[in-house]
């Protein structure tokens, strides 16, 4: 009985268990630096803006030059990877993004910066960003059996959200202490520490033996695209990816003006909304694997949509309560459940793609998959921005509200999606 007992033990896969895969700990340990410095990046280089030019317009256009990179260059990254060495190609953004942001912070630092050049240097910067995406998906689809995945990509998940949060949290302390530039400067040293960790990491990659041509790379975008096409299930992620994005638009870029307008509330309450929806992803991403014990990937996706629709649906009403004491604590409660709603949907679609998708095809389509979903959110911006000038935002967040309950209800009929 005894014997049986630790052989029980010893097959039983927990958070655990993947303290002994080497090469995962060592691509996590990068990407919670890599990630850590990018929440650093976030606050300074919108301060460093603001400071610089006190432009809101430039802001906004700093934003759309950052993603222009990817919908140029995103789907050609998946094909180069394909040819080439995935740590490698990694290694070698990370030492250029290193170096961007090290020349950002010493042209800060010695007040020789000029506006014009964080366009110049936003737009490299992105272009290995963009180039370095596909082939850290692939690298770590390649890192963990597929049977690890669901405990692998919750511990991902939950402890990249912790490192974001002390990014933001240290943030606001290391601009006040050494200054924008030496905050610039600290993120600029985590590139180069993820790069000189993810060199070291032992996998089997799979590189295409013949050489790359012009040919060969529009052949290969479009077999890509085919495979995408033809793989239903995989399609249908890339779809709910796409209406993912599509929906957060309105959350993510009307959260002063609801606080302000709707709820009557200042700045201060800003922060019921951000730390619970950080708090439900975390917890979430914790319990996740457990729930996918006893709940299936079709029933994650379909929970979350109805929790981001009940959240909405809770958001469009809070504006009755401004002068009740229940309205900090339920908006708390609202982000929370839209956090948890997150989780369900994008770790079920990660960890879905990792699974479903042939290693031989897979930085092409998640690089066509991730050009996709981004296009999702200058048109989600656009239509709110739209909408707002019909709807006040109670109104908006109602509408959003039955279209997610709607589509999510429209998701029980879906055949291929119960694939998962």
């Amino acid at each position: 009985m005894s014997v049986q007992v630790k052989i029980e033990t010893k097959n039983e896969i927990t958070y655990k268990t993947l303290l002994k895969e080497k090469q995962y700990v060592k691509n996590l340990i990068a990407k919670l630096i890599s990630r850590f410095g990018d929440s650093l990046d976030t606050i300074a280089y919108s301060w460093m803006v603001y400071e610089l030019t006190g432009s809101k317009t430039m802001m906004a256009t700093l934003f759309a030059v950052n993603g222009i990179p990817n919908l140029l260059f995103g789907m050609f990254a998946g094909v180069f990877a394909g040819y080439h060495s995935k740590k490698k190609i990694i290694f070698t953004c990370d030492m250029a993004r290193g170096l961007t942001v090290l020349l950002t912070a010493i042209l800060l630092l010695t007040n020789t910066i000029k506006p014009w050049y964080l366009y110049v240097l936003t737009f490299f910067n992105s272009i290995f960003e963009t180039f370095r995406a596909p082939s850290a998906s692939s690298m770590y689809s390649m890192g963990l059996d597929k049977e690890k995945l669901d405990y692998g990509m919750s511990l991902d998940s939950t402890l990249v959200r912790i490192a974001e949060l002390s990014g933001f949290s240290l943030a606001a302390i290391f601009i006040s202490s050494i200054g924008t530039g030496g905050t610039i400067f600290i993120d600029s040293m985590t590139f180069f520490i993820s790069g000189f960790i993810i060199i070291t990491i032992k996998y089997q990659d799979l590189i295409k033996k013949e050489a790359m041509t012009m040919g060969s790379s529009f052949k290969d975008l479009k077999d890509g695209f085919k495979y995408l096409l033809e793989s239903k299930v995989v399609l249908n992620m890339c779809l709910i990816a796409c209406f993912i994005n599509f929906i957060f638009v309105p959350f993510n870029s009307m959260q002063a003006p609801y606080v302000k307008e709707i709820l009557n509330r200042g700045v201060e309450a800003l922060s019921f909304i951000s730390v619970p929806l950080l708090f439900g992803m975390i917890i979430m991403g914790v319990l996740y694997p457990k729930l996918k014990k006893v709940i299936s990937g079709f029933y994650t996706i379909t929970l979350g949509g109805g929790f981001l629709g009940v959240s909405y649906l809770l958001l469009s009403q809070l504006g009755r309560l401004t002068d009740s004491i229940y309205l900090l604590p339920l908006l708390a409660s609202c982000s929370f459940l839209m956090g948890v709603g997150i989780v369900f949907m994008s770790t079920t679609i990660q960890i879905g793609l990792m699974t479903l998708i042939d290693k031989e095809f897979f930085p092409r389509v998640v690089s066509i998959f991730n050009v996709i979903g981004l296009c999702a959110t200058p048109l989600g911006g656009f239509l709110v921005g739209v909408l707002c000038k019909i709807y006040n935002l109670s109104q908006l967040f109602l509408g959003i509200s039955i279209i997610i309950s709607t589509l999510t209800l429209l998701q029980l009929f879906n055949k291929e999606l119960k694939k998962l």
